[in-house]
């Protein structure tokens, strides 16, 4: 299980890829935060425009539950790493 969560039994190869994969995890929260903050400047955080169309409910909606899971993919991969890359 350790080999597996280190290098994904790849080696150095497996230790690259999921150095990558880690750095790609990481742009896509800040990407979002950053794509996603100047829509929202306009209104109140959480904000969601009932009384305007369905679409925008949606969309608002959705832009919340985003919000909730970025903040949870942040949180969790934060943590500690189980595996040091270090002998």
């Amino acid at each position: 299980m350790f080999r597996l969560h280190t290098d994904g039994f790849a080696g150095l190869y497996g230790e690259l890829f999921l150095a990558t994969m880690a750095l790609l995890f990481v742009i896509a929260i800040v990407s979002g935060v950053a794509l996603y903050g100047p829509f929202m400047k306009k209104l109140p955080f959480g904000t969601v425009r009932k009384e305007k169309s369905a679409r925008l409910k949606w969309l608002d909606g959705g832009g919340r539950g985003g919000l909730f899971h970025q903040v949870r993919a942040s949180l969790s991969g934060r943590e500690k790493p189980p595996c040091s890359f270090s002998p």
